[in-house]
């Protein structure tokens, strides 16, 4: 009996160290998704910081332009140049569409009138 004894309390024993192991195993488990989701709020923040970090930049540098008492800003004839060129880079980009459409017509005309009439065949007369 003693060794029956002995054996049922090594079976508890064991099962006690199994579900340790278990508890371990669950817990390493949770560190494992903790650690993920802790990277991806990481990651995250730090993008978070770099776009704070432009923003106090460019602050930086909005504000230091405003204080400078010889900053004008753009000038009317610089905005009024650029309009300029604007307008003229569409008027270009409209007379060159002009062109191509034309030139497209033209061609379709020339494949139409290139291609032959269609001949209809008459039957003999017997």
């Amino acid at each position: 009996m003693s060794r029956e004894l002995a054996l049922q309390h090594e079976l508890e024993h064991l099962r006690a160290l199994n579900s340790t192991v278990d508890l371990l195993l669950a817990t390493v488990k949770k560190v494992g998704t903790d650690v993920t989701v802790s990277k991806k709020a990481t990651d995250n923040t730090s993008g978070l910081l770099e776009d704070w970090t432009k923003i106090l930049n460019q602050t930086k540098f909005v504000n230091a332009a405003l204080r400078n008492p010889q900053w004008k800003g753009k000038s009317e004839g610089e905005s009024d140049e650029e309009n300029g060129t604007a307008l003229q880079e569409q008027e270009l980009l409209e007379t060159e569409l002009a062109s191509l459409e034309a030139e497209n017509e033209r061609l379709a005309k020339n494949v139409h009138s290139a291609s032959p009439p269609k001949k209809v065949l008459k039957r003999a007369r017997r």
